[in-house]
């Protein structure tokens, strides 16, 4: 089976269990705005972005040594070791951080989440943190083990169990905002328990010296570029809530949750991607050199499906979420459309991006390089962020960070391909890239026009259909069809032991 079928198959299944994970925020927006209103929201995309921030700290880079050097034990013993070393160090070092953080927490409240006091906010917040990383453990391990479907149940018990606890907090004891980070806590301890169970790492004696400095050498250096890669939403966060107020925040967040659909649908390629990735690159290393080069083309060939299927994703969204938010919000909420296309265009950059950090992180060498290009975007959202916020409030915020994507997809094309060149479409590529752009403006256009609102809707549909046949026809997609239009089935003769029922 090609990648690309492996990706398309793995990553349905991925796609599936993302969705449903980062969909749960979408299925709470409507609870949210009805019971916490935009101020309220606020709060809790600046306290849910700092929890990101903290639960990376937490991490160390660990969840990508899980996935990347797990492939280097495939004895059972070393394999036990390994998952040992990485869980019981987690464990220890979890509860260090947590206990410094608690001290710290009040003093670093007012310069991170100014106007929001560290307890009892603050504090569910990085307890909520903590218990990722062990159910974050559990989804690397069956990724890891290319085990989609596990993964996907895993997930669709995390989502149920989060929404159904967060909207019993908020909505049915009334606990507003402190009832949202109560729940995140409760459920994530719950989560953390099962994870234990699912990994079973054995006794705390299997752990391994050797094993601990691997992982720590390879993980440790993207830890800088995960939290960087990070400070780009939360300081595009501070800066609004300094320049504009919490409810700003809330409105751009609105808009922002709607448009990182797309981005869903990158992660959860980019999921099924890695392993697939890293196994075809140790095949083509002992295969002849015709060979080789037919397995990395088809890694371009499906790095460009990838970034189709997230372009049609994004063209979706801005086609028809500025109906869907005045559907399940507010009026309070009516000027968050406004940031759906730009921010969909960052989505398409973000996709453009992960197949070339895959050829980054295949050595120790490239964890250590990559947050220099992290840090390049994030310098960009900001000083974007500065200019643009004041004469364009939320519009400029999106700006500020396609521009920080865009950065980011072009120093990470530059760095992958001198890692591992890659063979490219070029044409086909840029056809597709060129496409993406010119509908997202297109889109953009009608949905800022006075037409009325079903022949708004209406011609955004036909652009968006149009749109999507000729992203499909740029990546190949009708090669494919045709040659599956034009094929034979064989008829298949069955061995007579088989007829027989032996």
């Amino acid at each position: 089976m090609s990648i690309t079928k492996k990706l398309l198959g793995h990553g349905a299944i991925y796609g599936v269990a993302r969705v449903a994970t980062m969909g749960a925020p979408y299925l709470l927006l409507p609870l949210f705005a009805r019971y916490l209103g935009d101020t309220g929201l606020g709060k809790i995309e600046l306290l849910g972005t700092a929890s990101l921030f903290i639960a990376t700290m937490l991490l160390q880079g660990q969840n990508a040594a899980w996935v990347r050097l797990r492939f280097e034990y495939p004895e059972r013993a070393a394999l036990a070791a390994f998952d040992a070393t990485l869980t019981y160090y987690l464990l220890a070092s979890n509860l260090v951080l947590v206990g410094l953080l608690t001290l710290a927490g009040p003093w670093l409240a007012p310069w991170i989440t100014p106007g929001i006091d560290f307890f009892p906010l603050g504090f569910l917040a990085v307890l909520a943190a903590a218990t990722t990383s062990f159910h974050t453990l559990v989804e690397r391990k069956l990724q890891a083990e290319r085990r989609p479907v596990a993964f996907a149940v895993f997930s669709l018990v995390k989502v149920c169990l989060s929404v159904g606890v967060v909207a019993a907090f908020v909505a049915g004891l009334e606990r507003g905002v402190l009832g949202k980070f109560e729940a995140d806590v409760l459920w994530g301890v719950a989560l953390a328990i099962t994870a234990f169970v699912v990994i079973r790492p054995g006794s705390p004696r299997r752990a391994s010296g050797a094993i601990l400095r691997s992982t720590l050498t390879y993980g440790l250096p993207l830890v800088p570029h995960a939290l960087t890669h990070l400070a780009g939403g939360m300081f595009t966060r501070l800066l609004l809530n300094g320049m504009l107020g919490v409810g700003a925040v809330g409105v751009y967040s609105m808009g922002l949750r709607l448009a990182m659909v797309a981005n869903v649908v990158a992660t959860a390629l980019n999921q099924a991607f890695g392993p697939l990735f890293i196994l075809a690159l140790k095949e083509a290393e002992t295969a002849a050199p015709e060979q080789a080069h037919r397995i990395r083309a088809d890694l371009g060939r499906s790095s460009l499906v990838s970034i189709v299927l997230v372009s049609s994703a994004a063209l979706t969204i801005s086609a028809w979420g500025r109906e869907l938010i005045a559907v399940i919000a507010t009026p309070k909420f009516e000027e968050s459309w406004r940031v759906l296309a730009i921010i969909n265009a960052s989505s398409i950059a973000y996709a453009v991006y992960l197949p070339f950090s895959q050829s980054v992180m295949q050595s120790h060498r490239g964890t250590r390089v990559l947050p220099f290009a992290t840090l390049a975007s994030v310098v960009t959202v900001v000083l974007a962020t500065l200019l643009l916020v004041p004469p364009f409030g939320i519009v400029g915020a999106a700006w500020a960070t396609l521009a920080g994507a865009v950065v980011l997809a072009a120093m990470g094309y530059w760095l992958g391909q001198h890692q591992v060149r890659i063979p490219l479409q070029r044409g086909r590529w840029w056809a597709v890239l060129v496409t993406a752009i010119v509908a997202l403006a297109s889109l953009a256009a009608v949905d800022a026009s006075e037409l009325p609102g079903v022949e708004r809707l209406a011609i955004k549909t036909v652009l968006l259909g149009g749109a999507v046949g000729i992203l499909v026809a740029a990546g190949g997609g009708l090669r494919v069809v045709r040659r599956f239009l034009k094929s034979k089935p064989k008829r298949s003769v069955k061995p007579a032991a088989f007829v027989d029922g032996e």
